[in-house]
């Protein structure tokens, strides 16, 4: 009976353990747990399910036991929803929650141990993240979410964007996440509460620097007092919490700075093996590892034991993360390079109006490690190691393949990865990076899953590209590192339209690399994806006629085929044969469904389009799926057009299709009442 009680004992401590605490409240502050309501208070023990809540005016901090800071502001709700910290154990996990307000995340220990147990869900996105600092504003009908350290992933509505340091995504409930862009001074004015700290107190927190001097950190003690009295003397009381989150903000990331000076940061120099395009600074990287490394006279020191090799140590110093520093391509550089349409806005791929498309391959290699319970192993730079990505820019595609070998961090032998990779949608590339592709392992390897992420263009002309990857096999090892590829000489080149057939509204054909043409003949592995151009005097329907049609609630349907190519990594390009296209709309429901279907590689594509939906005079393929009797599965998919004509006669359009062996589709479709 007493080992009953005790157990019990043990089991309500456990339920009710503390996993955190408040350090630091202003104002009115309460603590919800359960259906109690209790005023909170510096010190305050913290438990699983608890949650925060600040009024006007108010403001708190907590820590949590694996040293993960959240700051919330005023008006402002979070919540811990799930909750567990063992060092060094992959059951630590933590899930938070933010529905109102303003919040501020520095991750501790479960970021580095377990990243993929951690997230942050708000009323319509849920934050992933990569050992960051990072912050969000919700208002009534939109969400900010920026990363100041590391980098994020920020989902909603079935989009994931990636959010790097520096980086900030704004979208309005409901939406998709937008592409990250730079953050600016108003970004941070806005997640004030609109409020800015008096520009003399912004210029004095600007001009605070923190010093590292033989070890140790050093300010200007008489500087800040200044700035802390000008703080104090502000009457306005958001204006004062403005302008001491202003002073805070500056302080950490001071701190963060010199943190990483001193931090086992290990620079290393793999180089591609390819040359760079003039006036390019080659993107730099290296590891992150858990104990310290002394360079000595002969070698290397970790813990008072010599290696003759860098690789050796970062082995025995336990390879914790990785880093890459480098000067991010600006938008503008990837929107020249996808085209842009006379009235400013992107070419679609399929528009025919599009003089041409460009394309470039990069190629390089991978830096990283292969991890097995505990035990480590970097991967080889050998001439296995190696990366071959072609992007397709105006056809918003890319396709490739990555390779490298490693010792086997549990065995004697060598594993052998291979993987080709293609992505085909709407968000395949975007200004400023490239999205998640299927991943098609051939060879010896077998994954159990794979991931891209964090996947940038850098330099003045998009000279280099670069991305983290994590691929597990089904031996439960874990390849971790990051690739980074360049743009080689003579290896950019131009896809251009070739015709093959005129119609009563459109002429249309096929995307062709412009050096491989020659006279009528054009070989198929040349080719990559359809077009089509509205013949002249063939102009988009009136806004006026399509609210016609939905207040007099027709219905009418469209037939017609497709133009395009599939691409199988591994085979080649074929083109479609056979395409045909059907949709039904209902004017009154903004919507339609239909099918399409084309034949390739002696595979039928059977797709169902099981909803469609009208935007103005244009429409958007919303959900699409295989249909019975198809030959494949999709993974991806994306597709939208127009309507035609003085009375809606026709439609044209594109789509591109991704399925789940990494076969890529890019096609483009004409048809009529």
């Amino acid at each position: 009976m007493t080992k009953i009680i005790i157990l019990f004992l043990l089991t309500l401590n456990l339920l009710f353990a503390s996993v955190g605490k408040l350090t630091a409240i202003r104002g009115d502050v309460t603590v919800l747990r359960e259906t109690t309501q209790m005023s909170a208070f510096v010190g305050m023990k913290l438990e699983e399910k608890d949650e925060i809540i600040t009024k006007k005016a108010s403001k708190a901090q907590m820590i949590f036991n694996d040293k993960t800071v959240i700051t919330i502001g005023k008006n402002s709700s979070f919540s811990i929803k799930e909750y567990l910290y063992e060092p060094t154990s992959k059951r630590s996990k933590a899930k938070f929650g933010a529905s109102r307000g303003f919040f501020k995340a520095i991750t501790g220990a479960i970021g580095k141990i377990n990243p993929e147990k951690f997230s942050l869900a708000t009323r319509t996105s849920t934050i992933g993240i990569r050992g960051t600092h990072f912050f969000g504003m919700m208002d009534e009908d939109s969400e900010r979410i920026g990363c100041t350290k590391g980098a994020i992933v920020v989902e909603a509505n079935g989009v994931s964007v990636d959010v790097l340091a520096g980086e900030i995504t704004i979208f309005n409930l409901g939406d998709v996440p937008t592409p990250a862009r730079q953050i600016e001074a108003k970004d941070l004015n806005q997640l004030r509460g609109g409020l800015a700290s008096r520009s003399e107190i912004s210029s004095k927190i600007a001009q605070l620097k923190l010093k590292l001097d033989g070890g140790k950190i050093t300010f200007d003690k008489e500087k800040v007092g200044e700035i802390l009295e000008s703080i104090r003397s502000i009457k306005d009381n958001d204006i004062r919490t403005a302008a001491a989150d202003e002073l805070q903000d500056k302080l950490v990331l001071d701190l963060d700075k010199l943190a990483e000076r001193i931090s086992n940061k290990i620079d290393v120099d793999v180089g591609s093996g390819y040359s760079v395009s003039d006036g390019h600074d080659a993107l730099k990287w290296g590891f992150y590892t858990e104990k310290h490394i002394d360079k000595i006279k002969d070698g290397y020191s970790v813990d008072g034991t010599k290696y003759s090799t860098l690789n050796e140590a970062i082995v025995a110093a336990v390879p914790d993360d990785l880093w890459r520093e480098a000067v991010q391509s600006d938008e503008s550089v990837i929107e020249q390079l996808i085209g842009k349409s006379s009235d400013g806005t992107l070419f679609k791929h399929y528009d025919g109006l599009a003089e041409r498309k460009e394309v470039i391959q990069y190629v390089g290699k991978v830096l990283g490690f292969v991890s097995a319970n505990n035990v480590y192993s970097l991967i080889e730079q050998d001439s296995t190691n190696k990366v071959i990505l072609t992007h397709e820019f105006g056809n918003r595609f890319y396709s490739g393949l990555m390779q490298f070998n490693a010792k086997n961090p549990n065995a004697n032998d060598i594993t052998k990865w291979s993987v080709a990779l293609s992505s085909a949608d709407s968000t395949s590339i975007t200004p400023n990076s490239f999205n998640a592709p299927v991943f098609i392992p051939f060879g010896s390897t077998k994954l159990s899953s794979a991931k891209l992420f964090f996947n940038r263009y850098y330099g003045d002309e998009a000279n280099q590209i670069s991305g983290y990857f994590r691929l597990n096999d089904t031996s439960e090892n874990e390849a971790y590192g990051i690739f980074t590829a360049n743009k080689g000489i003579g290896s950019a080149y131009s896809l251009v339209g070739v015709p093959i057939r005129k119609g009563e509204y459109f002429s249309w054909g096929y995307w062709a690399i412009e050096q491989n043409i020659k006279g009528a003949e054009v070989d198929v592995a040349s080719l990559s994806g359809g077009w089509i151009k509205p013949n002249d005097g063939v102009e988009k329907t009136t806004l006026a006629l399509m609210e016609d049609y939905k207040l007099t609630q027709l219905k009418a349907s469209y037939s017609g085929e497709v133009v395009g190519t599939v691409q199988d990594i591994l085979v080649g390009n074929d083109v479609m044969k056979n395409g045909n296209i059907a949709l039904d709309f209902d004017f009154a429901k903004a919507s339609a469904t239909g099918s399409l279907s084309f034949d390739a590689h002696s595979q039928g594509w059977r797709i169902g389009i099981d909803e469609a939906q009208i935007d103005g005079n244009g429409f958007s393929l919303t959900q699409m799926s295989a249909q019975s009797g198809s030959d494949v599965e999709l993974a991806r998919f994306s597709g939208d057009g127009n309507f035609y004509g003085s009375k809606a006669e026709a439609i044209g359009g594109g789509f591109k299709l991704t399925s789940t062996t990494g076969k890529s589709a890019i096609g483009a479709f004409v048809g009529s009442r």
